[in-house]
């Protein structure tokens, strides 16, 4: 039986490693070298094993419909496996976190 939700991990120097459970996360891409098909990336609970470059950009995690973490990074990388994506980013500033649904550094 296939998880609902994942869980978001958010790493960047100087800023302590933030988790917390979704069902839903979005962020930006770059484009290619052929100057196409960047853009917005949604991940869902079961989405394929990936990694994938990041753009500068929002990063929304939803949980039920509901925001329950968004931010803002500089670029950098993003890391889909199993039921965790892990997001590594030289600059990422969260500007919105739901404690409700933090995710403790011994769960992650």
């Amino acid at each position: 039986m296939q998880e609902k939700t994942f869980i978001l991990v958010l790493t960047s120097p100087g800023m302590a490693e933030t988790a917390v459970r979704c069902d839903a996360v979005s962020f930006s891409v770059p484009n290619g070298t052929d100057g196409k098909n960047g853009g917005s990336v949604g991940i869902r609970p079961g989405h394929t094993h990936a990694m994938m470059a990041l753009d500068r950009g929002k990063v929304v995690a939803r949980l039920e419909g509901q925001c329950v973490l968004s931010g803002t990074t500089s670029g950098g990388f993003a890391m889909v496996e199993g039921q965790r994506v892990t997001i590594l980013s030289d600059n990422l500033q969260i500007e919105q976190l739901d404690q409700r649904y933090s995710v403790a550094e011994d769960q992650i």
